[in-house]
């Protein structure tokens, strides 16, 4: 068996995206999150092989592109980082674009103006939490094993791909301004 593989990776959001289980209970959690029913569209922005360029999750429906990120340092580096591209995707897209960080350490949520940062708590369904575990003892406290069976028996390449996102986002936390 793999060593624990972190929920809150881009790599595998793309993965599990493919699952409906995992599809099904993002999209209603996402729904849940900005008070809207819509289905989503993943978009392909997924870098498996560029050493520096980091992925990116994007969910297009038919009036919003939503921006998902996962932070796990209690550091604003990457908040800023990605209000960035939001503004970028403000001036690009006709569409609402809404902003959704989910910290993987303990807080109380909050929004503004399009921007949602979730937070590890005991306001969340289960299934938040789930994503914002931080290790495999964590991950097998919930109901969702058939996900992680799903995640923990993908091939080569999603591993190598999921250490390489790893690797990515530890350069961007270990980032200083000049």
């Amino acid at each position: 068996m793999k060593k624990y593989i972190s929920l809150a990776n881009k790599q595998t959001f793309y993965y599990l995206w493919k699952n409906n289980k995992f599809r099904k209970n993002f999209t209603t959690t996402i729904n849940n999150i900005v008070l809207i029913k819509e289905d989503y569209k993943l978009l392909e922005t997924f870098n498996k092989k560029t050493k520096y360029l980091r992925s990116y999750i994007f969910l297009e429906s038919d009036n919003n592109l939503i921006f998902i990120d996962f932070n796990k340092k209690e550091n604003d580096i990457k908040l800023k980082l990605n209000l960035e591209v939001v503004e970028f995707l403000n001036l690009i897209y006709e569409k609402q674009v809404v902003l959704i960080m989910f910290n993987t350490y303990k807080g109380v949520n909050q929004n503004n103006n399009n921007l949602y940062l979730i937070y590890k708590n005991e306001v969340n369904q289960d299934f938040i939490n789930f994503l914002l575990t931080t290790n495999f003892k964590e991950q097998k406290a919930y109901k969702y094993k058939d996900l992680l069976d799903y995640v923990y028996n993908l091939d080569e390449n999603f591993y190598l791909a999921y250490l390489n996102e790893t690797k990515k986002e530890e350069m961007i936390y270990n980032f200083k301004e000049i």
